[in-house]
């Protein structure tokens, strides 16, 4: 039974309540809550600590005898300690001594300076010595001097540190202090009288004082359930507690905290509505008990529930349906029915009416159409004959409109008509994608191996129309982080596009290497009339291409020379070698 009432809803509603309140507490002083006058005290207990360590200074005493007492001293307070905490917070550990053998020799602690014997025993020979010993903890530090002697070769004088983990003992007391001072403040709520509130009221404050009252004393309660029951008994309370005579603003408050925080999306006409009637709500709130009545704080909770409820969300915008309907072609007769089809539904599948909180489907309604009229495909024409004759079927790279195309690149060497051996490190196709008619062309990278260096092309940068280089953008990188993805503005529609690259290779001294870009612009082909198109990721290579210069059509001189990436490649892997080789040789 007490297990379903901690768990019972209003308990759970108890933090929320407190937090509540601690905002409109103000309103509710001089409800007959006072607090005590009297201090409430600490928690007492008793648990075990470890003792983590027990070293002994011998000061001036022989190193033989210091190297013979030192080890064995460790274990003479065992491995564990009783740690007593009183209700006005001193502390104390409570210690058994063991015996110890020092060099043969049965050996007691005979005393523990700081300490205070509670019961003795009889050791080897006889004599009564220490058994159980409180030595108190002066702070919380868990590190402690003592001054002890040990009944060895007379007696011995040692300066010891006793170190104890206190961690566990310092969170039981937190916690249970914080218990002690919760039963302290639901003590103070028993003075309440029931004739000074009205019932309704009392009836709810009781209920919530029950429940703190069982999480109080629960086993299981953390510190934060602690910290809830005492700002439920300090704020909760008072905020619940309605004397009699006095106005109740429970209504009022709920309404106000129901008002949306943001009206922009509703039509300005029921905004205005609710941010009038939340005004007037606010003027009585804050107004307080003294210079308002029931009636009035009634109303203006009911204009403010029913304005709220008739909030009414502006129209979605149908802008981008419209730019994309706008888009498709007023002769749907030359695209294959599949792909009118697309179209078709797509258009079809417009719903007017919607508001702005389904804006997201308008949306939808509009990329569904664009997707659709950019996958219009053009029937084949069987008569070959009755084709314009303009219509070639390839694209005009002086002429191009806004999209995404592909074209075959390769990486060229500088001066030679032939391609860099470092040409395998790049994607054969690349993609231009021309907005607002700026043009901006996408290459792609992987890592090269020559010999035992393995290197990517870190950097590259272009030749403008202006003989100036500027740096490539880094666009994607792969695991590594070495870039997979290069873009950069096209400086022209020339064959051959002059570049800069880096693979950053410290051994061949980290520098730039001329290249070109060479661009077959034959091959260009249209991918996509949306240069936004999100079907085509321009950040990665094209489905099915490949890597290197091995489609790349011949040129006059098609001698491979010496390239200076390849070169430096070259030398760097034999150098790793030979500094290899000579580190063995040295061994």
């Amino acid at each position: 039974m007490r297990k379903r009432f901690i768990n019972s809803r209003p308990l759970k509603r108890i933090c929320a309540v407190a937090m509540a309140a601690a905002l409109t507490v103000g309103m509710f002083q001089g409800t007959g809550v006072k607090a005590a006058e009297k201090e409430s005290k600490g928690a007492a207990f008793k648990m075990e600590a470890a003792i983590t360590n027990l070293e002994a200074d011998m000061g001036s005493a022989p190193p033989m005898i210091a190297e013979q007492v030192k080890g064995p001293f460790k274990k003479a307070l065992g491995d564990t300690a009783i740690v007593e905490v009183k209700a006005d917070g001193s502390k104390s550990a409570i210690v058994t001594t063991k015996e110890m053998s020092i060099m043969g020799i049965a050996v007691n602690i005979s005393n523990i300076k700081e300490g205070t014997v509670l019961s003795e025993k009889t050791n080897a020979s006889g004599t009564q010595v220490p058994d159980q010993v409180s030595i108190p903890l002066t702070d919380n530090s868990g590190t402690y001097a003592l001054h002890v002697n040990v009944d060895f070769m007379g007696s011995v004088n040692i300066t010891a540190t006793l170190s104890l983990d206190l961690s566990a003992v310092l969170e039981k007391e937190t916690l249970e202090n914080k218990r002690v001072e919760a039963k302290a403040e639901l003590e103070k709520l028993n003075s309440l009288k029931e004739e000074n509130y009205t019932p309704e009221s009392w009836k709810k404050a009781w209920n919530m004082i029950n429940a703190m009252k069982q999480l109080a004393d629960s086993k299981d309660a953390t510190l934060k359930d602690l910290e809830t029951v005492i700002t439920g008994c300090k704020v909760g309370i008072p905020q619940i507690l309605v004397p009699v005579g006095n106005v109740d603003f429970t209504e009022l408050l709920n309404a106000l905290n129901s008002v949306p925080n943001d009206l922009s999306q509703y039509t300005d006409e029921s905004a205005k509505k609710v941010s009038d009637a939340k005004e007037t709500a606010q003027k009585l709130y804050d107004a307080g008990a003294d210079t308002v009545n029931q009636e009035e704080v009634n109303a203006a909770a009911e204009a403010l529930k029913m304005a709220i409820a008739d909030l009414q969300y502006k129209d979605a915008d149908y802008s981008k349906v419209d730019e994309a309907l706008s888009k498709i072609p007023a002769d749907l007769s030359k695209y294959t029915d599949e792909t009118v089809k697309a179209v078709n539904d797509a258009k079809a599948a417009v719903k007017r009416g919607l508001k702005i909180n389904e804006q997201a489907k308008v949306d939808k309604m509009a990329s569904a159409i664009r997707n659709a009229v950019n996958g219009l495909k053009e029937k084949e024409t069987v008569d070959d004959t009755k084709k314009p004759q303009t219509d070639t079927g390839k694209v005009d790279k002086n002429n191009l409109s806004d999209g995404i195309y592909e074209v075959p690149v390769w990486l060229w060497h500088a001066t030679n008509n032939a391609p860099s051996m470092a040409a395998d490190s790049v994607n054969s196709t690349a993609r231009i994608v021309v907005k607002g008619g700026k043009a901006t062309m996408y290459i792609y990278t992987k890592q090269m191996t020559m010999g035992n260096i393995t290197a990517s092309l870190q950097e590259m940068k272009v030749e403008g129309n202006n003989g100036n280089y500027t740096s490539a953008k880094v666009e994607s990188k792969d695991a590594n982080g070495n870039p997979t993805c290069f873009s950069f503005a096209l400086p022209h529609k020339n064959e051959y596009i002059k570049v800069k690259v880096n693979p950053h290779v410290a051994i061949m001294g980290n520098q730039d290497i001329d290249a070109r870009i060479r661009v077959d612009y034959t091959g260009l082909k249209l991918v996509s009339k949306d240069a936004e198109d999100t079907n085509v990721n321009v950040k990665e290579p094209a489905k099915g291409s490949v890597y290197g210069a091995s489609n790349a059509p011949k040129t006059a001189d098609g001698m491979d020379m010496s390239i200076p990436l390849v070169t430096l490649l070259a030398a760097g892997a034999v150098l790793v070698a030979l500094v290899k080789k000579r580190q063995v040789g040295l061994r």
